[in-house]
């Protein structure tokens, strides 16, 4: 979209022949411009149909700048008019494209804004989820936990039972050595009492021997 302006502003300087003629078949200035710079009195008028023009092309904003250029004394602040006329649609143009990449960009922020709505609502679910898993994991934990501390009572139990079993099994061991060592001394005396024995066995035997030896004397 193009913006014209209406000025007041007159520029009058004398027309050469073939004006024109130096700028090359690609530079030449549309008809229209050529026609609305001519007068009858054989001089280049600057008025509000030129300044008003659409001069989007740039062949003939070159030749509107060439129109202006006299001995005139408005001849440099309409050049500057007319420059600033040229930049001022090239921002124009600039600006509705950047205003349609701005739309475009805006469309692909509205996308954006469902997408992250959905996340959120993802992220919301899964906060709730995660908020469940916990307070079973949680209630989970704290039974394992019970479990464990009723386990380690139990072995601490067992443990003190094996103690009292080891003291009683080391009791057990002791009284066994020390009546080992009764038996040995048992043995012992036995063996003594029994050598004995064959001693008074023989000597018995060796009396009756003898006394039935006088019993037969005797008789």
């Amino acid at each position: 979209m193009l913006v014209k302006e209406s000025l007041q502003l007159r520029s009058v300087f004398p027309k050469k022949d073939g004006a024109f003629s130096e700028l090359s078949s690609s530079q030449q200035p549309s008809s229209e411009v050529i026609e609305r710079g001519k007068s009858a009195n054989n001089v280049v008028v600057v008025d509000e149909e030129i300044l008003s023009m659409d001069i989007t092309n740039r062949n003939d904003r070159y030749m509107a700048i060439r129109l202006v250029l006299g001995s005139s004394v408005y001849a440099v602040s309409t050049m500057f008019f007319l420059l600033c006329r040229c930049f001022y649609v090239d921002l124009l143009q600039i600006s509705e494209k950047r205003l349609e990449d701005a739309l475009v960009d805006s469309s692909s922020l509205s996308g954006l804004e469902t997408h992250l709505s959905e996340v959120h609502k993802f992220s919301i679910s899964t906060d709730v989820v995660m908020t469940f898993t916990r307070a079973q994991f949680e209630v989970h934990v704290e039974e394992l936990t019970e479990k464990l501390h009723s386990a380690c009572r139990q072995v601490d139990v067992l443990c003190e039972n094996n103690l009292e079993v080891e003291s009683e099994l080391n009791v057990c061991l002791g009284r066994e050595l020390n009546g080992m060592e009764e038996n040995m001394t048992l043995s012992t005396s036995l063996d003594y009492l029994k050598s004995e024995l064959a001693m008074y066995t023989a000597q018995c035997k060796a009396l009756i021997d003898q006394n039935s030896v006088t019993i037969s004397e005797l008789k």
